[in-house]
Order: structure tokens, then C-alpha cells, then sequence
């Protein structure tokens, strides 16, 4: 429940804001500055259960209408001109421009003797794709990101099992919508097939074993400059002959009465079987069908599935085939099962690797050896085992960190790939091949990271929530930094869909780090840390657990002598922002700054726009009273209460975002502006043209994150860092 806040604290609360507001003072009485605008406020309502709730900023959703246009040029404006001529703006920016400006390679994926990736070399801003024709010479330049079209890239790209053609998809930096093309390896011709309605959402593209067809999920596509108002529902899986129009794909499977389902197809490496991953809604569910391609009457039939349950296939060898399931095993296990009548009855399935106390992330199977990567108490650990389940070796890591791109690979390739991404370990430069045989593994393209890794400390703490439940934290800092009291504490947590938030790279964070700053990544309960029993625990009407293990948090980073109240930062984005907004709105009195992400900040009308409708299983469904209930007591826009003094609040929305439309952030602003009691700033920053990101390009992601840094150095000033020293507030 939120907490009550003294008057007393509030007269405090207002003083260390004073520099940015005079700063926003000043920069509007200047001839080039702008007074940002009130959003005009309305009286649109809905009434849900018999409850009025009131919805003053609606106007706001009209995303292409020239008064919401007008104001947010005027809010962006207002930000910029605040923000871009501070000395911490342009220091940031210069050195968020050399981390940002050194190659980029992706994970490797191998085909026929040759290797795939996608890759960004230094300078450069779009990825391209290169191939390896054969080891021991250099790669070759296959598709030019940047001789594509203005404003497309490269989004996904899937070889046959031969490696010579290669299908590509492209798409508007800023969207999730993608066209499908496909070229001849050897020589790079495109050729004249081209598919619509493809969505990053969506499974990719599985070859047929002869290479001349493909299988894909496809929805309408929308209509141009509609896609954040188009809802995402229908999507059916097609069949792609090569050489044809896409109008004569056929129709494999289609599901009108549940319109929210996602297709995945895969085919086995015999080219036997066509398996279809099926994810019926929001979170960690998934359901297998099977088709035999070789017999044309056949249709999908089960194998494994049901409610709640996750179910991934990893290989098959005639009609044995390998899965990773939770059936049966919440924290996850693989199972071996035979194709045939009572193949989906999880009694007669062989266990290859039992469920234990930790959770299993991912499984693949390479080399006919199963590799497992685990999360042990949040952190990545990884095993490789033989095909009957014996332990043969555990992979050492880097540092604490992730395999996020994990061990690709096919069950009969020699090799897999991975990159390993930690807070001072790029992923883009720290990919590695694998040798599954000997656990062997050697950096696939070794690049200079300009800086060295070992300078920065990533540790894991513990911490008790409010209702005792034991939560695990991650915190990194400069080798050399000293827990005095004084630092500011850059508090991040993610806490939904079940995906367990291992630390990883970003280069603002190394930034931060850099200039003494700390970074602590709480693992809170919405999350897979510890299987699926910690996602329930945090998701629908117990979301309020999310939020009280990050103010948890928050208190533990207060009392273990890091950091002091006012020099702490909240930071959460896209589903995390109402989780990071919630907690300031709770307890407003503990947070120095708040910087929120690409967020979904209206918990009652998130479900009406672009993909929201597949979150109710997440996040509760306004249609149900009870689940509603709990959205409305949670929903930040909602939830912002006149005469309270809130803390500088810097939010930053993608123009063009199709995952979390930009009006959540438009109306959260609007409303904080005309509720806040104190000189404390609420401001918004646009990334135009800009999707679900920080940007289209390395420059303007540099821009962005330099701006919110220029923004923390202002409101946690050398001012607010003695103030903390002396425990004047």
C-alpha cells in the first residue's frame, strides 16, 4: 500500500530541484527557449464495474493530430534546450560516441560451410550481412545495410540448409512490421519473390529441406502510418513456394477463435518434420504441433502442452524427438518423446535432464551433445551434457553476465555460437565459438572494447522484501570507488513476462560507471530468476510484490552505506515503467530523479493499442472487475495525486513505437505537469522517427542517452552530494 508522506518531507523534497527549474526558468527567458505548453486538459472518462475513471488526457492518444504534434514539440523543445548545452550533455555525449562507434558482430549461424552474421563496422550505423564462405578466409559482404532504402534495415535473415539462398527481412528502423526478399549466396542476386505482413513478433522462417519453399506466420499488414493504432491479432501460417507470387501461398494453419496466438515454425534437421511452436498469450506459455511434411494429408497434432505450461523443441531423429518443457517440472527440464498415438501424455516421456532447484533458460542440442544454460540465484551458468543426460562439463564465463544470442547451432554441427553480455562485456564484441566436444571456446571476431573490463566490479547482493521474501541484486561500480554515502545509485528492475534480468551491456551505464556512478539491477519477483514460481508471484492482481521488492531495494542500497536519500535514481522502461513509476508515486520522498524508459504507464487502455491485448495474462484484464481493480490501484497515470512534490522526472517515449505506444508517456507527463506541488521538473524527450529504442541510429542513441545523463548530473549536483554528507536532508 503506498505510504503517507509528512508535509515536513515535502518542503525538503522541493529544495534539491531548484537548479533545474531555475535552469528551465532561464532557458525560457531566453530568446531561443519555449515555455513547454499544459496539454489541454479534457473530460473523457470510462466507466468500467461502475467506476468512473477519469481519463483528462486522452486527446493525447490522437498521436497525428496537430494539437498533440504542437505540444510535443514544444515539450521536446523545452528538454533539449534545458539539457543540450550543459558541459555533462556534451561529455557525455562525446564519450557515449566512442563506445558506441566500434564494430558490432552478431551471433553466427552456420549452413552448408558457411557462416551468417549480421554485422556493423566501425563508424557505421545499420547492420549488414556478411558470410563466411569457408574457414580461414575473410568474410564477404552479402547485403549492404547501408545502400538500403531511407529509413530501412536489416532485421532477421535465415539461410537454407544448404547455405545457398538466404532469406532477409527488412524493415522502417522504427517498426516491428518486416518484408521478407531472398537472395542466391553465391552470387547475391535477389530474387523476385517478396512477402508482406511478417512481424518481429512472430516466430522468423523455417526452410523447407529442399530449399524451395519456406514456412512463416503472416497478419494483414496495416495500413501505412497506422501501425500504432493497429491491434495485432490473426496472424496465420503460410507456405512460400520460391518462384511464385505470395498470393498463392497456401493457408497451413489458421485460428480465428483465438486471434491473439503466435505462430513459431521450425524444421527438423532431417527436413522430416515441420514443428510449430504456439504462444497462446503474454508470458511463458508455449505449445508444440507437429506435421509430417512427408505425407501431404497429414495435419498438426499435439505433442506437448497445456495451460501454463512452456514447451520448446531442441532436435529429433526420426520420430524421437527433444524438448525442454515445464510439464510436470516448473523450473523446467528435457524430456525425450516418441511421435505416435499418447505422445502428449507427459507419463510416457523419457527425462534427459531432471527439473533441480534452479531454473532452466535454454536448452539447444549441438554436436548430438545437449547444452544447458541455467539461472542460478539470477545469474547464467551453463553445462553441456552427453545425448543421454550425463554432466560432461561446465562453461566458464567472463564475468556475471548473460548469454543472451545462446549456443546456436544444429544437432549435427561441429560448432555453436554464443555471446556473452555482462555490464563492462559488450555482447557485439565479446562472441565466442564453441566446440560442445571439449568445452573449448575462442572469441569468433576479437575486437578492442576501449576500456578494460577488469576497472568495473559487478557483485550480487541479497535483500529481504517487505513480506520476507528473499530478493537477489546485482550492484557494479569502478574498482576503485568508495562506499561513502555519497554515490549516486542508478537503481534498475524489470519484473514481468517471466524474463529473468541477468546484468548485460549498455553503454550509458558504462558511462555512468565510469564518472562514479553505481548500478544495481534488482531481481524482483514478476521475473523468471527462479522459474515460473517467481513470475506468478509477481504477475496480475500481485504486482504489488514487484513494486515492494524494488522499494526494498531501494531501501537496502540506503542503509548498506552506498548511496543517501536524493542521490537515488529510479530507472525502469517499457513493461518496467509502471513499476518504476509506482514506487516514486509510493514513496516519491525516496528518489532523487526518476528516468523511465519507452514505458506503459496507463494500465486501463494499455490492452486497447498495437500488441496490449496479449498482455492481459500479464498484467490483469480491465474487463475482469477484479483484475481491473488492481490495474486501477496500480496504473500510474491514475494514480498521480495533486499537492504532492514528486522528484525530477525525465521520460523518454519513440515517436514511431509500435510495442509501447508513445501516448502512455504523453499523458503520464501531461498529468505529472499539472499535479506537481514542487519546482521539481517533469519532462519529456522524444526520440523522433524512433521506435521501441533509444534511437534509429548509434548517433541519436548516443544523443538520448547523453541527454538523460546531463539530466542526472543537474538534479544529483555536487550541492545535493553534500547535502547527502552531511545529512541535511
Amino acid at each position: 500500500m503506498p505510504r503517507p508522506l509528512r508535509l515536513a518531507r515535502l518542503v525538503r523534497l522541493a529544495k534539491p530541484s531548484f537548479l533545474l527549474a531555475t535552469a528551465l526558468c532561464t532557458a525560457a527567458a531566453e530568446p531561443r527557449g519555449i515555455a513547454a505548453p499544459r496539454a489541454e486538459r479534457g473530460a473523457d472518462a470510462d466507466v468500467l464495474h461502475g467506476t468512473r475513471v477519469p481519463d483528462p488526457y486522452r486527446s493525447l492518444e490522437n498521436l497525428g493530430s496537430e494539437a498533440t504534434r504542437s505540444w510535443l514539440r514544444a515539450q521536446d523543445e523545452m528538454t533539449r534546450h534545458a539539457l543540450d548545452g550543459l558541459p555533462a550533455f556534451e561529455r557525455s555525449l562525446s564519450r557515449l560516441e566512442a563506445l558506441t562507434s566500434g564494430p558490432a558482430v552478431g551471433v553466427p549461424t552456420a549452413a552448408g560451410g558457411r557462416l551468417f552474421y549480421l554485422g556493423i563496422p566501425a563508424g557505421g550505423s545499420q547492420p549488414s550481412a556478411w558470410v563466411v564462405d569457408r574457414e580461414g578466409v575473410p568474410p564477404r559482404l552479402l547485403i549492404d545495410g547501408a545502400s538500403l532504402a531511407d529509413r530501412m534495415r536489416l532485421s532477421g535473415f535465415w539461410p537454407d540448409r544448404d547455405g545457398k539462398l538466404l532469406a532477409y527481412a527488412t524493415s522502417d528502423v522504427a517498426s516491428n512490421w518486416m518484408t521478407l526478399r531472398f537472395l542466391e549466396v553465391a552470387t547475391g542476386r535477389v530474387l523476385g519473390d517478396l512477402l508482406d505482413g511478417l512481424h518481429v513478433s512472430a516466430g522468423g522462417v523455417a526452410w523447407a529441406a529442399d530449399g524451395a519453399a519456406v514456412f512463416y506466420g503472416r497478419f494483414e499488414p496495416p495500413v501505412p502510418g497506422a501501425e500504432r493504432e493497429a491491434t495485432l491479432r490473426g496472424e496465420r501460417l503460410m507456405r512460400h513456394q520460391l518462384g511464385t507470387a505470395q498470393t498463392k501461398d497456401s493457408v497451413l494453419l489458421d485460428l480465428p477463435e483465438e486471434p491473439t496466438w503466435r505462430f513459431s515454425p521450425r524444421v527438423s534437421d532431417d527436413g522430416r518434420l515441420l514443428v510449430l511452436t504456439l504462444t497462446p498469450a503474454a508470458g511463458t506459455e508455449a505449445r508444440l504441433l507437429v506435421r509430417d511434411l512427408a505425407d501431404p494429408s497429414a495435419d498438426f497434432h499435439a505433442v506437448a502442452g497445456g495451460p501454463g505450461t512452456a514447451n520448446r523443441y531442441l532436435a529429433s531423429q526420426a520420430a524421437r524427438i527433444v524438448v525442454q518443457t515445464s510439464q510436470g517440472a516448473p523450473r523446467g527440464r528435457v524430456v525425450a518423446l516418441e511421435l505416435g498415438p499418447g505422445a502428449e501424455d507427459p507419463t510416457s516421456w523419457e527425462t534427459l535432464l531432471p527439473e533441480n532447484e534452479h531454473a532452466l533458460y535454454f536448452t539447444n542440442v549441438v554436436a548430438g551433445r545437449i547444452i544447458a544454460v541455467y539461472v542460478r540465484e539470477a545469474r547464467h551458468d551453463v553445462e553441456i551434457y552427453s545425448p543421454a543426460g550425463r554432466l560432461e562439463r561446465r562453461v566458464a564465463l567472463p564475468d556475471l553476465g548473460t548469454t543472451f544470442s545462446g549456443f546456436v547451432g544444429r544437432s549435427n554441427d561441429t560448432y555453436a555460437y554464443y555471446s556473452f553480455n555482462g555490464i563492462a562485456y559488450p555482447g557485439t564484441a565479446s562472441v565466442f565459438r564453441i566446440d560442445p566436444a571439449s568445452g573449448e571456446s575462442v572469441p569468433f571476431q576479437p575486437s578492442d572494447l576501449g576500456f578494460d573490463p577488469t576497472d568495473f566490479v559487478t557483485g550480487q547482493v541479497f535483500y529481504t522484501s517487505r513480506d520476507g521474501t528473499r530478493v537477489p541484486m546485482f550492484v557494479a561500480h569502478r574498482r576503485d570507488l568508495p562506499r561513502d554515502g555519497r554515490r549516486p545509485v542508478f537503481l534498475y528492475a524489470y519484473g514481468a513476462f517471466g524474463w529473468p534480468a541477468t546484468p548485460w551491456f549498455q553503454p550509458q551505464i558504462l558511462a555512468w560507471l565510469e564518472s562514479g556512478g553505481v548500478y544495481a539491477l534488482a531481481n524482483v519477483r514478476g521475473g523468471g530468476e527462479y522459474g515460473e514460481a517467481w513470475h506468478e508471484a509477481g504477475r496480475g492482481k500481485r504486482r504489488q510484490n514487484v513494486v515492494d521488492d524494488y522499494l526494498a531495494a531501494v531501501d537496502w542500497l540506503l542503509a548498506s552505506g552506498w548511496t543517501s536519500p536524493g542521490l537515488l535514481v529510479g530507472n525502469g522502461g517499457s513493461a518496467s515503467g509502471p513499476l518504476v513509476a509506482g514506487a516514486m508515486i509510493q514513496r516519491p520522498e525516496l528518489f532523487g530523479a526518476v528516468v523511465i524508459d519507452i514505458p506503459i504507464l496507463d494500465l486501463v487502455r494499455f490492452d486497447r493499442f498495437t500488441g496490449g491485448a496479449r498482455w492481459r495474462n500479464e498484467f490483469g484484464s480491465p474487463e475482469v472487475q477484479e483484475e481491473f481493480e488492481v490495474l486501477l490501484g496500480l496504473s500510474p497515470y491514475h494514480n498521480l495525486e495533486p499537492g504532492t512534490c514528486y522528484p525530477p522526472v525525465l521520460v523518454t517515449a519513440g515517436e514511431l513505437d509500435e510495442t509501447a505506444p508513445p501516448l502512455h508517456a504523453y499523458k503520464f507527463v501531461a498529468r505529472l505537469q499539472e499535479v506537481q506541488s514542487c519546482e521539481a521538473p517533469a519532462l519529456l524527450q522524444v526520440v523522433w522517427g524512433g521506435g521501441h529504442a533509444f534511437g534509429t541510429t548509434r548517433e541519436q542513441r548516443a544523443e538520448t542517452w547523453a541527454r538523460q545523463l546531463a539530466f542526472l548530473d543537474r538534479v544529483l549536483s555536487a550541492e545535493r552530494r553534500d547535502e547527502a554528507a552531511t545529512g541535511s536532508r
